[in-house]
């Protein structure tokens, strides 16, 4: 199920990181974070493991990061139970 990020561009320039920097600390590609900001036209969501691993690399809650609600990391991850990012 794809997962808009309307908020992803603010909180990555706030933290002071290109792209390629979340890029790479997250395991996504550059052009994966480039269209989830919506630089690419009509392009779809992420996939909700990496959306949950660039909220967990910002330290946002994944709820803030899709435009629902506060900055507060309530660590997204913990209700996965058994939780692995594919390879």
């Amino acid at each position: 199920m794809p997962v808009p990020m309307p908020n992803l561009k603010s909180i990555r320039l706030d933290r002071g990181l290109t792209r390629r920097e979340l890029a790479e600390m997250t395991g996504c590609s550059h052009h994966l974070i480039r269209r989830a900001e919506g630089q690419i036209p009509n392009a779809a969501g992420l996939q909700l493991y990496n959306a949950l691993a660039i909220a967990d690399t910002l330290g946002v809650s994944l709820d803030y990061l899709c435009g629902r609600g506060t900055a507060c990391h309530n660590s997204t991850m913990q209700f996965l139970v058994g939780y692995r990012r594919p390879q």
